[in-house]
C-alpha cells in the first residue's frame, strides 16, 4: 500500500532521465543503510527487556513509528514538478489494467527483465549461508560475506549516475549483469579453500548486482510517459504495481530455484557433511543459476528499445499535445 505510491513518485519529480536514475541511486543507498541499521539495533533494542518476546514487539512497534512518522514528512514535503495539465488521469477498472499494460511494451520488457535479474539476486543472497557453511565448511565468513556484497552495493549504487550517463541505462545494466555473471561464473569453479578470492568474487557480484538492480527503478519511471503517449492516460499506478509484482514474485522464484536445485543435488539439511553431488549443486547456486537467470534478462534486454533519444521523442509529442 505504501511502497507503489511511494515508488511511483520518481515519474512526478522529474522527467529528466538522468535525475530519475540519479534518484533511484539514492532511494537504494538509503535502503541498504537502513537495513545495516535495523540489523545492528534489533538485537539491543530487544534485549533492553527482561522480557525478549516484549523486546522485539517494542522494536517492531518502533520501527512502526519512525516509519509513519518519515512517510509524514515525505508526505507534506514532496511537490510533483511533472506538468500532467490537461492529460487524462482518471480512475481504473480491473479490465483496464489489460489496456494499459498491453499498450506499454517498454514496461513489460522492463518487468521481464528485471523479474529474471532479480530472481538472479535473490537466488545468490539465499545460497550464500549454504554455500559458507557446507562448501567453505567455515559458517563463521557469513558475516564478512554480507559485509562484502553491501559494501559492493553502496559503491554500486553510488556509480550507477556515471554509468548510466555514459552507457544510458539499458547500457549501465549490461555492465552490471555482465560483472555480476562472470562473477558467478568464477566462483562455480573456485576452490572451495581460497577464501579471499571467493571474498572478492562475491564483492564483485554484489558491485554488479546493485547496478543492474537499480536500473530497473531507472528504467521504470520512463515507461510511463512511453504509455501516457500511446493511452492518453498516466497511468504510474498501474505500471508500479505490475512492477512490484514482477519483484515479489522474484523473491519466490529465487527461493525456489535454491530449494530445487538442493533437493536434486541430494542436500541433508543439517548433516555435518555433504556428498561431492551436494557440494557442486550448492555451489551452482552461486555459478551455473544466477548466471542463467542474469543471461536471460539480457536477452529479453536487446528488445527494450526505449533509450535516451527515444524518450525525449516521447517528451516533445507529450508537450505538443
Amino acid at each position: 500500500m505504501v511502497n507503489i505510491p511511494y515508488s511511483s513518485l520518481t515519474s512526478q519529480l522529474t522527467d529528466d532521465p538522468q535525475e530519475r536514475t540519479s534518484l533511484s541511486s539514492i532511494r537504494m543507498i538509503c535502503a541498504i543503510v537502513a537495513i545495516i541499521f535495523v540489523s545492528m539495533a534489533t538485537g539491543p533494542l530487544s534485549s533492553a527487556f527482561g522480557d525478549r518476546r516484549t523486546g522485539f514487539v517494542a522494536a517492531a512497534a518502533l520501527y512502526g513509528l519512525i516509519t509513519f512518522v518519515i512517510l509524514r514528512i515525505c508526505y507534506r514535503s514532496v511537490r510533483d514538478v511533472v506538468s500532467t495539465e490537461n492529460r487524462k488521469a482518471g480512475s481504473y477498472e480491473l479490465k483496464d489494467l489489460f489496456h494499459v499494460l498491453g499498450s506499454n511494451p517498454p514496461a513489460l520488457l522492463v518487468a521481464g527483465i528485471f523479474f529474471l535479474a532479480s530472481s538472479a539476486i535473490y537466488i545468490i543472497e539465499t545460497s550464500i549461508v549454504f554455500y559458507a557453511t557446507y562448501n567453505m565448511r567455515n559458517p563463521g565468513i557469513v558475516p564478512a560475506f554480507m559485509c562484502s556484497v553491501v559494501f559492493a552495493m553502496i559503491v554500486g549504487n553510488l556509480l550507477v549516475p556515471a554509468l548510466s550517463k555514459a552507457l544510458d541505462k539499458k547500457g549501465a545494466f549490461y555492465a552490471g549483469a555482465a560483472l555480476s555473471s562472470a562473477a558467478c561464473i568464477t566462483m562455480q569453479f573456485m576452490p572451495y579453500n581460497q577464501t579471499i578470492p571467493i571474498l572478492i568474487c562475491a564483492t564483485l557480484s554484489g558491485l554488479g548486482s546493485s547496478v543492474a538492480g537499480t536500473m530497473g527503478w531507472a528504467m521504470l519511471p520512463d515507461t510511463v510517459e512511453y504509455g501516457e503517449l500511446k493511452t492518453g492516460i498516466r497511468s504510474e499506478g498501474i505500471i508500479y504495481a505490475f512492477y512490484t509484482f514482477s519483484q515479489k514474485l522474484a523473491t519466490a522464484v529465487g527461493g525456489g530455484v535454491v530449494s530445487f536445485t538442493l533437493v536434486a543435488a541430494g542436500y541433508a539439511p543439517n548433516a555435518a557433511t555433504q556428498t561431492g553431488k551436494a557440494l557442486v549443486g550448492i555451489a551452482s547456486t552461486l555459478g551455473f543459476m544466477p548466471l542463467t537467470f542474469f543471461a536471460l534478462a539480457m536477452i529479453v534486454a536487446a528488445f527494450y528499445r526505449l533509450d535516451r533519444e527515444s524518450f525525449e521523442k516521447v517528451k516533445a509529442n507529450l508537450k505538443r499535445g
